[in-house]
């Protein structure tokens, strides 16, 4: 594990000093407007219900969504659901049901498990870039939640930019993901639960 964590802060693996330091980096839309969605959920203590996201906060980015399920056995994620921006860009590549690992091929899946496995471990919020010298390709957000019976998901936004390159193999593009950017939920100020209603 150790020479993982060697080998993977070679890719530009961060920790954000607070909160603001971490917006900073979240330019685009969708992933701003799903943050700013889950920070609705979020009380401070355990990972947010699953359940209470409210989904109408980012409607018009459904698109540039994404859902996985976290499974304890394999350490791996799994998709529940993709949404059809990010289906277009990867050329339908993504199914209900499939592995990081199946997508990514080995050294990308063990990277890629490896960054969302800290969102529901530590647990932490997630910004992972892709770019080419000064041009951003990619910006994506990925969040914790869990749900009642005490699954572990991960639910992302990711934006293309105009320099993207749409590839089936993933391998290529792991050299261009160099920063990875964690901001330890403890550093985002919960947001009080609402009142119940007739309360």
């Amino acid at each position: 594990m150790l020479f993982l964590k060697r080998a993977f802060r070679s890719f530009g693996e961060e920790r954000c000093a607070d909160l603001a330091d971490f917006e900073r980096l979240i330019t685009s839309a969708p992933p701003r407007a799903l943050f700013a969605a889950w920070r609705q959920i979020w009380r401070g203590e355990r990972l947010p219900d699953k359940e209470a996201l409210d989904i109408t906060l980012f409607k018009r980015f459904l698109a540039d969504v994404f859902l996985y399920q976290y499974d304890p056995q394999r350490k791996d994620f799994f998709i529940k659901l993709v949404g059809n921006n990010i289906l277009t860009v990867r050329q339908g590549h993504y199914k209900p049901g499939q592995y990081l690992d199946e997508l990514m091929g080995k050294e990308s899946g063990m990277r890629g498990r490896y960054l969302w496995r800290q969102t529901i471990e530590r647990p932490c919020a997630l910004v992972s870039l892709r770019q080419r010298e000064q041009e951003r390709l990619s910006e994506r957000i990925i969040l914790p939640l869990r749900d009642k019976a005490g699954n572990f998901f991960v639910i992302g936004a990711t934006q293309y930019h105009s320099g993207f390159v749409a590839r089936m193999d993933y391998e290529p593009l792991t050299k261009l993901t160099n920063r990875a950017l964690f901001l330890e939920l403890g550093k985002i100020p919960p947001t009080p639960a609402p009142p119940p209603i007739g309360g």
